[in-house]
């Protein structure tokens, strides 16, 4: 099972695009897709995380150009106790999924370079050209398997 975790603020204009990604998933996605839309990541989604082969997390960001997509492998730390807090990074996430379930799945975290996070609703144009183009990867990604040759390849590289 694939799980796929929108989080922002979507009444912070391009915050809110994990949100709008995830809406475009769900119109389309297979069954095997699970999709989650929060406001951020809280240790309550460690046990949906420790029941899915994938993790997708998806969120806006203010590092780089507007519009920018970064995808990045997240690895628990495998140190010791995770921070107990109402919000969690995803490394965090997943460390607290790996102390409460003893797993830790293959994740990614896909970042969108926001333009405005001022109040209100609604994507900037530039990163509403992005939310498409991501959603159809991700669920082009389920159908095919391909995130087993992914989660290979990133493995590998690092």
């Amino acid at each position: 099972m694939i799980l796929v975790i929108g989080y922002g603020n979507p009444l912070r204009r391009d915050d809110g695009v994990g949100w709008a990604v995830i809406a475009a998933i769900q119109a389309q996605a297979p069954p095997d897709v699970t999709c989650l839309a929060v406001h951020q990541l809280t240790p309550e989604l460690s046990e949906a995380v420790a029941h899915a082969d994938v993790v997708i997390l998806i969120d806006a960001s203010i590092e780089g150009e507007a519009g920018d997509v970064h995808i990045t492998p997240i690895l628990p730390c495998r140190d010791g106790t995770p921070t107990m807090t109402h919000h969690l990074s995803p490394r965090s996430l997943l460390d607290m999924t790996q102390w409460l379930y003893d797993k830790s799945p293959f994740t990614l975290l896909m970042t969108i370079t926001g333009a405005d996070f001022g109040v209100g609703e609604g994507l900037s144009d530039v990163v509403r050209g992005k939310v498409a183009p991501l959603a159809d990867l991700i669920v082009w990604c389920a159908t095919q398997s391909c995130h087993a040759d992914l989660k290979k390849r990133t493995t590998d590289a690092l």
